[in-house]
Formats: structure tokens, sequence, C-alpha cells
């Protein structure tokens, strides 16, 4: 997006905040207001100057009639807006000042940003239903390690969609994140968080790549690692194997610097991409969500349960 287009996005949304309306309605009535100013100063004045004179006599009639006009006038706007105000607050709704969506994007996003979890297998009781109220027929546990669930990735059903893979040996905490990349179409970059230490992800990313490049091998997706975006050599010696689980600030300033050479590499834009919350921790969530608000990019959540999408964007520049 151009200065000149963000300014002006930033102008109109600021003057919605305000008054409920649109920026060149609130222009529209300040030149209204101007038009019409003088007009009424000499209206009144024509009125009230006869009746005043015989009343004031130690002060300038024109400048008193003048200030008290131009009081009025002032005042007369000031409560045309505070009304205007009002009633634009109490008509707002949440999802008036923010753009909750449904989980069917519409809008082009082709980057995709996620935490990977390390790998867990779950057991699907019959008890967990479709969509349609359909139960799971089986009750299935997914493969128990990572290295089986690695060796029969060949062997997945590709063209089952995410939540009909919840019934076969393929079902683990890495389903959610098929969710996703179904539901945006344009997605052909993902760009993969891991996390360090013994029980962290990093050193499952190969496995989780193949995974997805195998499930979505009819799309032409790039996977690529974190460390492909950190170009500082203190925080890539933070995070040399993995970004920090156990250090917020440590965290936090990667996460930070990732979306910023996101932003800034050649043929990119945070307006193309979406992260999804699925994976991680609360404080990895929170911080991909308070980056989100702060760089205009949209959140995507799997509910692990239902299985549905929640998309939301909140947009405060």
């Amino acid at each position: 997006m151009s200065p000149g287009k963000k300014f002006k996005t930033s102008i109109n949304s600021a003057v919605e905040d305000a008054f409920g309306k649109k920026v060149l309605w609130v222009i529209f009535l300040l030149i209204l207001v101007s038009w019409f100013s003088d007009l009424l100063l000499d209206l009144i004045k024509h009125f009230l100057t006869p009746s005043l004179q015989g009343i004031i006599l130690t002060y300038d009639i024109n400048i008193l009639v003048d200030s008290f006009i131009d009081t009025l006038i002032i005042t007369i706007v000031l409560i045309v807006f505070w009304i205007f105000y009002k009633k634009g607050v109490s008509s707002y709704t949440y999802a008036d000042r923010y753009d909750l969506l449904d989980g069917t994007e519409k809008v082009k996003k082709n980057i995709l940003l996620c935490i990977l979890s390390p790998y867990k297998a779950y057991n699907i009781k019959t008890d967990i239903t479709r969509e349609q109220g359909d139960e799971i027929p089986t009750e299935t546990t997914g493969f128990d390690t990572l290295d089986k669930f690695a060796s029969n990735l060949k062997n997945i059903p590709r063209d089952k969609t995410a939540r009909d893979l919840r019934g076969t040996l393929y079902q683990s905490n890495w389903i959610p994140s098929l969710r996703v990349i179904e539901q945006y179409p344009e997605i052909n970059e993902i760009i993969v968080i891991t996390t360090s230490g013994n029980t962290g992800s990093y050193e499952q990313y190969e496995v989780f790549r193949d995974f997805l490049k195998t499930k979505f091998y009819k799309r032409n997706i790039n996977v690529f690692n974190y460390k492909d975006y950190i170009v500082n050599n203190d925080i890539a010696s933070n995070c040399a194997k993995g970004l920090p689980s156990n250090n917020f600030k440590q965290f936090t300033e990667a996460v930070l610097h990732i979306i910023h050479n996101i932003d800034t590499k050649d043929g990119q834009n945070c307006k193309n991409v979406v992260i999804d919350v699925t994976g991680g921790v609360s404080y990895m969530t929170a911080v991909l969500s308070a980056a989100s608000v702060k760089n205009g990019i949209e959140l995507h959540y799997t509910d692990t349960h239902e299985f549905t999408s929640h998309v939301l964007d909140i947009n405060v520049n």
C-alpha cells in the first residue's frame, strides 16, 4: 500500500471512530457551515443590533455581536458533532469496527506464517462428530511416533480433506495446519516457525515440510524455515535451533524481525500474509496476535474439536 493511500485510510478510520461517518461527509458539513455562517451572521446582526444599541452603550455593538455569533456558531457545530458521535457510538457493534470473517476469505493471501507444534498422535473417539453431524465411524489412534508418521507419508490419502484425515492413521495435532491451507487457495509460500529445547519442534521441521508438500502435491507451494527470514546476527544466534520457547522477550523479538523481513522482501507485503495461531502455546499466540494488529495481518485459527475456521482481521492503521 502506498504512503498516500495508507494516510487516506488512516484519516477515514479516525473520523469514522470519532463520528461514525465517512470523512467526506464531515468535510461537506464543514463547507456548509462556512457557506452559511456569514449569511447567518448578517441576519442576526440585522435583528439584534437595534435592540442591543439602546441597552449597551459602552461597547462597540458590531464587535459584541460578531463575538456572540462566532461563539454561537462554534457551539452549534460542536453540538452537531456530539450528536453524530453519540449516534455513531450507540450504533457501532464489534463487527462494525473490526472486519470479522467467517472462514471463507475472499481477499487473496499467498503467504502463510505458522508455528509448528511438536508432533503428537491423536486418538479420535466416536463422540467427535463431523460438520453435518455424522459420527466418525471408527476409533483410531494415529501413528504413535514421528518416525512411523514420516515413513508412511508416501501412502497418505492426498485427496482427502483435513477433516477426513482425522479418521485415519495420519490424524495428529498437525492436521489442523492443513485446514488453513485449504481455506486459502492462493497460498504458495509457507514460513514455519519452530521452537527450541528438548520438547521443541526444531528437529521436526523437515518431516512437516514433506507432509505439507505431499498432501498438497497439486499446488506449487514452497515451504521455508524461519531462518530464511532472520538476517540479524544476534537474533540468529538466539534462534539457531528454533525460537526460544522459554524466553518471551527473545521469542517476541524474533517474530517481529521475521514479519518485518517478510514485509520488506521484494514482491511481498504484510497484506498478503495470514498468520495461523492454531499451534504453539498461549504466549506465542499472544505475540503473533499483537504483531498481526500492528502490521495489519489477518489471523486464522482452527477449532480443533469442531474443525471450523475462524478468521480475524483487526486493522488499526
